[in-house]
């Protein structure tokens, strides 16, 4: 088989360090440079590319531009560390950017559970995300699920540490130290609160240290079994006499406004 395309195998005479003789620039299926067959190896496929095939088939493309001075490193790993793709050159500041085709995307992992991400952030096992079973996006932070996406686009919080939770909120932070926080809805959509348990409502909001008990039912007036806490408030309805009240806990003793 011959040899960098001579008829003959040895010692390749060159000059400034290249061949005096440049390979042709071969072909798919006849690579320029033939690793045992001729469909494995390195051709051109264009002036300034060089392509690599593996039984007749592109597999890679390595491509220059005008004037360029970065480039990527592929750089192996020791066992349990990852390889990597690195940006390299003159420039301080190097991004590498992924560039799909058409409509493609970029495509991660699953993932599996917590501690078997789709997706990592940092070095850690700790922070990323990954896709639960039924297209739901659960997002990690510290080993810790905080939330997730449903397909339908609804957030839920996920607790898998009670010890760490106290609740779910959102919070605005950042510079300037004063930032609104501001949901918003779409045309003629409302905001919902869970109001539900045997006619006594769930503490749906919370101003402060006082929570808002939404909607209470009794055949009594409203008491502290209904407000319990110090500022909780209200709306109660008597279901024996129909009165409906506006109730306050004001430390301890339930001061109340009939509603006409």
């Amino acid at each position: 088989m011959p040899l960098f395309g001579r008829p003959t195998a040895g010692a390749l005479a060159g000059s400034g360090g290249g061949l005096t003789n440049p390979l042709a620039a071969g072909s798919l299926g006849t690579a320029s440079l033939q690793l045992v067959a001729a469909g494995d190896g390195l051709w051109q496929p264009a002036a300034h590319i060089v392509g690599l095939q593996a039984n007749s088939l592109e597999v890679l493309r390595a491509e220059s531009v005008a004037s360029a001075v970065n480039y990527l490193r592929v750089i192996a790993s020791a066992a349990t560390t990852a390889l990597q793709l690195a940006a390299a050159g003159s420039d301080t500041n190097i991004g590498i950017q992924v560039v799909p085709k058409g409509t493609g995307a970029l495509l991660a992992p699953a993932g599996s559970a917590l501690n078997a991400l789709g997706v990592k952030i940092g070095v850690g096992n700790g922070d990323g995300f990954w896709q639960r079973a039924g297209g739901y996006l659960s997002f990690v932070s510290n080993g810790h699920e905080g939330f997730e996406m449903n397909p339908l686009g609804l957030l839920s919080v996920q607790n898998t540490n009670n010890s760490l939770w106290t609740g779910f909120g959102f919070a605005a932070a950042g510079n300037p130290g004063s930032l609104d926080s501001i949901i918003t809805r779409a045309a003629a959509g409302v905001f919902s609160f869970d109001t539900s348990t045997a006619g006594n409502a769930l503490a749906v909001l919370k101003f402060g240290t006082g929570v808002c008990r939404g909607r209470t039912t009794t055949t009594a007036a409203p008491t502290t079994t209904e407000y319990p806490s110090d500022k909780d408030w209200g709306v109660h309805k008597n279901s024996s006499s129909g009165v409906v009240v506006l109730a306050y806990n004001d430390g301890g003793t339930i001061k109340s406004v009939q509603l006409s």
